[in-house]
């Protein structure tokens, strides 16, 4: 197993996260929503409501029809029904209710891994910001003393003015520079306020460790992945619906009593059952069937899609981590060149043999090269994180 490591520049990201959970409006909502599930439980496993039937019978229109004693079948009666489904119906469709509550569980997971991915991606990114201002603002000065060197070359006539307006142009340059990464530094920690839904500061920022195992072990771990474990719970659920399908060819039953009162004649009361016959509408039955079993069978391809792309996704972030490090050498390589340079070039420039053209260039070199060892380094971070949230271990 290879073990990778990256030292990621964090903030107590573990903070952060933690403030995220208690306030990230995304997941208030979806936690929200569980407890909706919660309700619905109750009420689906439950019997429909019971009827009460009032009538009186066989009225006289055209004689008396106020008395209740002209004959038998004159009555005052009052009864009660109650629908009772076919029970495995009852208990199939409160397990529908469990999958749809799972399913939530699963996208709590899912948006979680996603919303931790921003704060890491945004979090480096002000890492990023702050270190290019920390780059500007060293070479700055360094230029700041190249200016007033040439100045004393230019009033000694060992340089030309235009070596003096050329080191005070490419001041400017990264003055310009300046203002840019500060700006974005404040957006990011706009959007970064935005993630963990609260305003926050930034400070006393922590080296943290971020490792990755073999590919193979990578991808081993995608069926583990948050984001499939959702489909997967959409699958259970169609499943249960699709048996629900079936259920509904199994009759409903509706038991009913009724008490009679009677004028002069006894009372009596009577009952019965009543079912339905589905089988006699099986074709319809029989096409909702079908109709689940499709929507099933939709559902396994979006998994063994989903599979798929989450593995291809792992790959290529894999494949530019390990070109990042492999480039991270060969810049550390042209950096320690490009110092080297800058100092041969320098000392050159002092005594005449170089003029400030060949001290920009080779300045604007050096920046160069680290600000591309800053941009490389934001790759392979961002790289592993991805990795790391695909799989749902982003914490």
């Amino acid at each position: 197993i290879t073990t990778l490591c990256s030292n990621v520049y964090g903030a107590e990201i573990s903070f952060f996260i933690k403030e995220a959970e208690k306030n990230n409006p995304e997941l208030i909502e979806i936690k929200k929503k569980l407890k909706e599930y919660g309700y619905k439980k109750i009420f689906v496993f439950s019997l429909p409501d019971p009827n009460l039937n009032l009538s009186i019978n066989d009225l006289q229109l055209f004689y008396s029809p106020l008395d209740r004693n002209l004959e038998p079948m004159q009555s005052i009666s009052i009864g009660i029904s109650q629908k009772i489904p076919y029970l495995k119906k009852l208990e199939t469709e409160k397990e529908i209710v469990n999958k749809e509550f799972l399913i939530q569980k699963a996208k709590i997971l899912a948006k979680r891994q996603e919303i931790y991915r921003d704060i890491y991606k945004t979090l480096y990114k002000i890492w990023l910001y702050t270190e290019k201002l920390r780059l500007i603002e060293e070479y700055s000065k360094l230029l700041e003393s190249i200016i007033k060197l040439s100045n004393i070359t230019y009033a000694v006539g060992n340089a030309s003015q235009s070596d003096v307006i050329n080191s005070q142009i490419y001041y400017m340059e990264l003055r310009k520079r300046k203002i840019y990464v500060k700006s974005m530094i404040n957006q990011e920690k706009e959007g970064l306020e935005y993630l963990i839904g609260k305003k926050v500061s930034i400070s006393n920022l922590k080296i943290k460790e971020i490792k990755l195992e073999d590919l193979r072990i990578l991808l081993k771990k995608v069926k583990n992945s948050p984001f499939l474990l959702k489909v997967k719970k959409e699958i259970e659920k169609q499943k249960e619906k699709t048996n629900l399908a079936r259920l509904r060819l199994k009759p409903d039953f509706n038991v009913y009593v009724k008490y009679f009162y009677r004028k002069n004649f006894n009372d009596y009361i009577s009952g019965g059952i009543s079912f339905t016959l589905p089988f006699l509408n099986k074709k319809k039955y029989t096409g909702k069937i079908l109709y689940e079993k499709q929507k099933e069978k939709v559902l396994v391809s979006k998994y063994k899609k989903e599979f798929l792309f989450l593995k291809e996704k792992i790959k290529e972030a894999f494949i530019r981590y390990l070109e990042s490090k492999e480039k991270e050498e060969i810049l550390n390589t042209l950096m320690k060149q490009s110092e080297k340079s800058f100092e041969s070039v320098l000392s050159e420039f002092k005594v005449g043999k170089k003029n400030m053209v060949d001290v920009l260039f080779s300045l604007k070199q050096i920046i160069t090269i680290k600000d591309e060892l800053l941009e490389n380094r934001f790759k392979s971070l961002i790289s592993a994180i991805s990795i790391k949230a695909i799989l749902g271990e982003l914490k």
